[in-house]
């Protein structure tokens, strides 16, 4: 989870760095974190019984922080987006390059 909000928040820098709308893979990032964390709400909803109630509270706490910085994430690619149309934000290259290629 943290990897993928990682990644999508450096292309989201990038992006505004540069004033180019970003690409597509920050979306793309995005669903996997929160397949991630959907994935590890599935696994703690149904916990072994042998699981130590310590172990598992330290576990929930880690999983609401990275939940909450996937929706943050996902609310700061919005308004970068916002922003990119508000500012006249260029097309990335890397968009422009798979049209020329799907053409």
């Amino acid at each position: 989870m943290s990897t993928e909000s990682g990644k999508a928040l450096k292309e989201l820098a990038s992006a505004v760095k540069n004033m180019t709308f970003p690409s597509s893979t920050v979306e793309i990032h995005i669903r996997k974190s929160k397949h991630a964390a959907s994935d590890l709400r599935s696994i703690l909803e149904n916990p072994s019984k042998n699981i130590d109630l310590q172990e598992i509270m330290a576990v929930l706490v880690v999983a609401s922080v990275l939940t909450d910085i996937i929706k943050c994430v996902e609310k700061l690619s919005v308004h970068v987006h916002q922003l990119g149309k508000k500012a006249g934000f260029q097309q990335s290259h890397l968009k422009n390059k798979q049209e020329l290629v799907s053409r």
